[in-house]
């Protein structure tokens, strides 16, 4: 889990480097029936307009870089998108 987390600092600082504004969060899932143990990451975007503006990167080569070397650190297993009420 460290190395995950020392790594994904990287793509942390890669995304403030390109100036995405978003909140980025690291959980350790510790109650969460057979997902327990799991690691779950959440950027908080402060409007759809910032999501929408950092979609630019996903084809940035030092951010494609960085993911694809996440490869090898993570299984996604869901990836979704929520609204607050």
């Amino acid at each position: 889990m460290l190395r995950y987390l020392a790594h994904f600092e990287k793509g942390k600082e890669i995304m403030k480097k390109l100036g995405v504004t978003a909140q980025t969060r690291v959980w350790h899932a510790t109650f969460a029936g057979p997902n327990a143990g799991s690691i779950v990451v959440g950027s908080e975007f402060p409007g759809m307009a910032a999501l929408a503006d950092a979609a630019r990167i996903l084809t940035h080569k030092d951010y494609v870089a960085w993911l694809k070397s996440m490869d090898k650190l993570r299984t996604i297993i869901s990836d979704s998108l929520y609204r607050e009420l």
